[in-house]
């Protein structure tokens, strides 16, 4: 089993799961974890897996975890696979999430 980033959350995120990165299968905190501690970028749009922070079920990309029921964060995007406190919004001119409200892109 890969060694597990212990703690939640990271610099750039305050989550309450960490993400399977599909090119590698490393367990980490954020794409950007990923990257400053990998020879390779990270595909956010290709991640299927996530682990609970709280029970450690690695399950399948969503904002709710299936084993314990905590969210994950206040707002999730399936399109980019995002998660933030933050109001957020997916815009498909961009293709990628936005913070704020639709009229910030």
């Amino acid at each position: 089993m890969p060694t597990l980033p212990k703690e939640k959350g990271c610099e750039h995120y305050d989550r309450k799961h960490k993400i399977i990165a599909k090119c590698c299968e490393k367990i980490v905190n954020c794409r950007f974890c990923h990257d400053d501690n990998s020879d390779h970028k990270m595909d956010r749009f290709s991640t299927t897996s996530v682990m609970c922070s709280e029970c450690f079920l690695i399950q399948d990309v969503s904002n709710e975890c299936v084993g314990c029921g905590i969210r994950f964060a206040k707002n999730y995007c399936g399109i980019c696979r995002a998660w933030s406190d933050d109001m957020m919004f997916h815009c498909n001119d961009c293709g990628v999430c936005r913070k704020g409200g639709i009229l910030s892109c």
